[in-house]
C-alpha cells in the first residue's frame, strides 16, 4: 500500500505489518518471503520486517522462485559497414527455440542469483535461457550446453547447438548433425540427424537425407509410417500430427491413420505449429 509517496505493507485484516516508510519509484509483492523494491536505478529485495537483505546492480530483476531470482542485461547493438555487430561480441550460433516454439533471442543477457545475492549463473555468459524442466541452456564461447539451479553444468558447453530438455533428453549438434544427451550430459543417441525434434511420450520426430521420421529412446525407429507422408509432428495423448498430400491429419503409435488428412494446418494444447520444419 502506498500513501504520501511512501510504501508499506498489511496484511489480510489490514493491520501494518511493514509501516509506509519505503521510498521507491517501483515496488513487488513478496515470493518466497522477499518483496522487490526499485528506489533508484536498480532493484533490491526486503523481507517480511521491511529490512533490505539484497541490494542488485540490475535494472531488469524478476522473483524469487525456487530460490532463484532471474536477473537481465540487454545488449546493445549497432550497425557497421552493414552488419550488425553486438557490442559484447556475442558469438554466432545457431537458432535456438524455447518451450514454447517461440525464437530465443541473444541480446537479452540473463543470468540468475540466490538468496544471499550471489550471482550463481553468470550474465556474462554468451547467453543463458530461462530454465524449463530444471535446465537453463547456456551459450559459452560459442558453444552451448546447460546448467542446473546451482549453476553446475549438467551438459558441458561443446556443442554447436541445443534444444530444451523434454522428455529426460536433449537433442544437441555435434559438426553438421544432431544427437540426445541426457541428464547426466552422456551422448544417449549419436549425432547422425540433419533435424531433431523433442521427445514426448517416448518417441521423437528426427529428419535424416530429407525423410522424417519417428525414434525411440535408444534410436530405434518404433514403427514405420507411410511412405506418402512428408512431414510428421510430435506425440501428445497418442496422437500425433501427419502432413500428406498438403493436409494433415493425425496417426497412433502404431503408423495407423487415425484421422484422415483433411486440415491446412493443425495445433495440439501444448504446440501452435506442430511440423518440424517450424522449429
Amino acid at each position: 500500500v502506498m500513501s504520501d509517496g511512501k510504501w508499506g505493507f498489511i496484511d489480510k485484516t489490514g493491520s501494518v505489518v511493514i509501516p509506509l516508510q519505503i521510498r521507491a519509484k517501483s515496488i513487488r509483492g513478496f515470493s518466497e518471503g522477499l518483496a522487490m523494491v526499485k528506489e533508484k536505478k536498480y532493484w533490491a529485495f526486503i523481507d517480511k520486517t521491511g529490512k533490505k537483505v539484497i541490494e542488485t546492480r540490475y535494472e531488469d530483476v524478476d522473483p524469487f522462485k525456487d530460490g532463484l531470482a532471474e536477473v537481465r542485461r540487454e545488449v546493445n547493438s549497432f550497425s557497421f559497414g552493414g552488419l550488425l555487430i553486438n557490442a559484447i561480441g556475442i558469438a554466432a550460433g545457431v537458432p535456438v527455440y524455447g518451450p514454447d516454439g517461440n525464437l530465443i533471442s541473444d541480446k537479452i543477457k540473463r543470468g540468475y542469483i540466490d538468496k544471499t545475492g550471489a550471482e550463481v549463473i553468470s550474465t556474462k555468459n554468451d547467453y543463458t535461457s530461462p530454465f524449463h524442466d530444471g535446465a537453463a541452456i547456456v551459450k559459452v564461447k560459442g558453444k552451448w550446453g546447460a546448467v542446473d539451479q546451482k549453476g553446475a553444468y549438467i551438459v558441458e558447453p561443446k556443442y554447436n547447438g541445443i534444444h530444451f530438455f523434454s522428455d529426460g533428453l536433449a537433442a544437441v549438434k555435434e559438426g553438421a548433425k544432431w544427437g540426445y544427451v541426457g541428464k547426466d550430459g552422456r551422448l544417449v543417441i549419436p549425432p547422425t540427424y540433419d533435424e531433431a525434434g523433442e521427445f514426448t511420450e517416448g518417441i521423437a520426430v528426427v529428419r535424416q537425407s530429407g525423410k522424417a521420421f519417428f525414434i525411440d529412446k535408444e534410436g530405434h525407429v518404433p514403427f514405420l509410417v507411410p511412405k506418402n507422408i512428408t512431414d510428421l509432428g510430435m506425440f501428445i495423448s497418442g496422437l500425433a500430427p501427419v502432413k500428406i498430400d498438403g493436409k494433415w491429419g493425425f496417426i497412433d503409435k502404431t503408423g495407423t491413420i487415425v484421422i484422415a488428412p483433411a486440415y491446412a494446418e493443425v495445433r495440439t494444447h501444448q504446440y501452435d505449429t506442430d511440423n518440424l520444419n517450424s522449429r
